[in-house]
């Protein structure tokens, strides 16, 4: 999250990023959390079924998206959910992606 923000590839607090790290268990970036300001105890571990092994804080909102994605996908190691803003820019605008 700190990478996408410092190079503007995530529209301000939005988003989250998931990592696989085990079969069954995913670390996650937390609900409401300034990205470009967390630090590794801000991380959240979930089992698939998205209850909170570790962590003090909550799962992100898209938490159900991520492991609806890893569920289905056993070979995905990450998810990134972000909001490039000249992308979604784009999309609102009804307008194709440039290749």
């Amino acid at each position: 999250m700190k990478y996408m923000d410092g190079r503007g590839l995530n529209y301000s607090g939005a988003g989250s990023v998931s990592v696989r790290v085990g079969a069954d268990r995913i670390l996650i970036t937390p609900s409401g959390a300034v990205k470009s300001a967390m630090t590794p105890g801000d991380i959240v571990l979930v089992n698939l079924e998205g209850d909170v092994l570790e962590g003090r804080r909550r799962p992100t909102p898209e938490v159900n998206l991520h492991l609806e994605i890893y569920r289905n996908y056993t070979r995905f190691k990450a998810v990134i959910y972000a909001y490039p803003v000249y992308a979604s820019t784009l999309a609102v605008a009804r307008q194709p992606l440039p290749p």
